[in-house]
């Protein structure tokens, strides 16, 4: 007999000395099975200004390798600034249209977001190059769909709120392969069989047929919710329905899959996030405004825990160099947003 949280017990029972007719009772008391954890330190950080020019409202940023990306607004129009980790100017660009935000893809580049076109940035030789514009909509289909990157592969989730399906290919090749599928079993065929009555409904009453599908799908279902990470060794899944993180190797086959809780804390925004130097990933948690970081080991599981302290509802966030970056307003300057920093140290 095998119960989750209890040590295994084994009862073996020796036919040849009982009969058919005999009954046999047997009386079994399991022993809770105790684990021990690894440690996890706990910590409260305060954040502090880590760029703060005078009369500039930072409206957006990305990180990579290279540093940290600035989209800011000053009286003379708008600029990209590129600061290394000390806040300092590397190089900077004056933009003439009205760049709204920065959006980065999995292998870390960096665009900038005009109305519907996106502007690919780059770095060479102490200079910010801004590449020819592509649609937004091109970006949508062929680059947003990419998760996350490792030296060898590149992930990509494809799907809906009912179905979501992860693949795989190299960097040097067009073919995908699948990886893992997320769904909900009963959801899916509550669903069916609900839009099969709201179907017979529309012989009586179009209207009300509506109703019941917009209101099944609004209500009674939920977001899947599955998260793939990109690691040294290939890729992990985080299949939120079924509390179990899959591990893949770099050439696609699955490895292992373990139980997991780390979704379910109190808090948890479905996001995880990656430091870009460090390649180390975390988990986002918020209540009441207030932000936690969980540091995760190879298993996904926590080895140390950062809560953001005297700050709610910190925006952008993003890891850099064992530091987590935010945007916010200053108190003494609230007009104007500042990019703040905290040391994960």
């Amino acid at each position: 007999m095998i119960l989750l949280g209890f040590h295994t017990k084994r009862v073996y029972v020796d036919a040849e000395r009982f009969s058919r007719s005999d009954t046999i009772e047997l009386v079994i008391q399991m022993a809770v099975k105790t684990e021990l954890l690894g440690t996890v330190d706990v910590l409260e950080k305060n954040g502090y200004i880590f760029y703060q020019p005078e009369r500039v409202s930072v409206l957006d940023y990305t990180v990579n390798s290279s540093g940290v990306l600035v989209l800011q607004k000053r009286t003379g129009g708008r600029e990209l600034c590129l600061l290394n980790s000390e806040a300092n100017v590397v190089c900077d660009k004056k933009i003439t249209f009205n760049a709204s935000n920065l959006l980065q893809d999995c292998l870390g580049n960096s665009y900038l977001l005009h109305k519907d076109s996106m502007r690919l940035i780059s770095f060479s030789h102490d200079s910010l190059i801004i590449a020819d514009a592509i649609s937004r909509l091109r970006y949508n289909s062929s680059i947003l769909p990419c998760m996350a990157s490792n030296s060898q592969n590149l992930y990509f989730q494809f799907g809906n709120k009912y179905y979501l399906t992860f693949t795989q290919s190299d960097h040097f090749s067009a073919s995908a392969k699948p990886l893992y599928s997320v769904y909900d079993l009963d959801d899916n065929l509550s669903l069916l069989e609900y839009l099969y009555d709201a179907k017979a409904m529309e012989k009586v009453d179009a209207n009300k047929a509506y109703d019941m599908r917009m209101w099944y799908q609004k209500i009674l279902t939920r977001n899947l919710n599955g998260l793939i990470l990109a690691t040294d060794t290939g890729a992990a899944i985080l299949d939120m329905t079924k509390d179990t993180v899959i591990y893949f190797s770099m050439s696609g086959d699955l490895v292992k899959s373990v139980y997991t809780e780390l979704h379910q804390k109190n808090g948890f925004t479905g996001h995880l996030l990656k430091d870009v130097e460090t390649g180390h990933h975390y988990a986002l948690y918020e209540n009441k405004g207030l932000v936690r970081l969980e540091k995760l080991n190879s298993g996904l599981s926590t080895s140390a825990s950062y809560t953001l302290d005297q700050t709610t509802f910190p925006r952008q966030i993003a890891l850099w160099n064992d530091s987590m970056y935010f945007l916010q307003y200053d108190s003494s300057d609230k007009d104007r947003t500042k990019l703040f920093r905290m040391n994960l140290q």
